[in-house]
């Protein structure tokens, strides 16, 4: 695939990508900015009560996420795996903050981590997946998004992210029947780039 090609895949994946972010942050739709102010002070004022309340810190940072503080983010979940570094769902939800911050290598670390304390969570395939996409890793990514998808059969995210990879690395047959499974799981926002990558 040549290079003009391959950036146009890259972006029109991208955009899709974008367009998952409701189903990241989907409480976000019934809270507004004043509400998520309140919870923080709120959940902060926990913390000063009890610096060892995990939950309080997990709480404000899923908050900060939602504000688009994804620094702010990190540093909760920080103190969260401070307290208790067993937990691989705080390592998948810090890389996937890292990777807001295009920080994928920092992202790839912490999806190294959740699934060396949990194989099975499909979640942290998917991220560590598109992780290595956004260092350019598509081979590796697509290694991911099989796991994931192994794991989970419905995940239609991981089935866009492998269909993008597929196509960006010249698998366009391929890549367009995963974008399919996406849109018949239930993510329509597939279809947009079924019209745009494979027609």
């Amino acid at each position: 695939m040549n290079r003009i090609k391959s950036v146009k895949v890259s972006w029109i994946c991208i955009v899709i990508m974008l367009l998952m972010l409701p189903f990241l942050c989907h409480s976000i739709v019934y809270a507004d900015t004043d509400a998520i102010e309140n919870w923080m002070k709120d959940l902060s004022k926990k913390i000063q009560l009890n610096p060892n309340d995990k939950q309080a810190y997990l709480q404000r940072a899923n908050l900060k996420v939602l504000s688009m503080d994804f620094r702010g983010a990190i540093q909760d979940y920080n103190k969260a795996i401070e307290l208790d570094p067993n937990d691989a769902s705080v390592y998948i939800r810090r890389g996937d903050a890292k990777g807001s911050l295009k920080n994928y290598k920092g992202a790839i670390q912490d999806y190294n981590k959740a699934i060396e304390l949990d194989l099975n969570d499909a979640e942290a395939y998917y991220g560590r997946g598109s992780a290595k996409s956004g260092i350019g890793d598509d081979r590796g990514a697509i290694q991911d998004f099989n796991k994931a998808i192994e794991l989970n059969p419905n995940f239609a995210e991981a089935y866009v992210n492998r269909g993008c990879s597929k196509i960006i690395l010249g698998q366009k047959d391929s890549g367009c029947l995963d974008l399919s499974k996406a849109g018949e799981l239930g993510y329509t926002p597939a279809y947009d780039a079924i019209r745009q990558l494979c027609n």
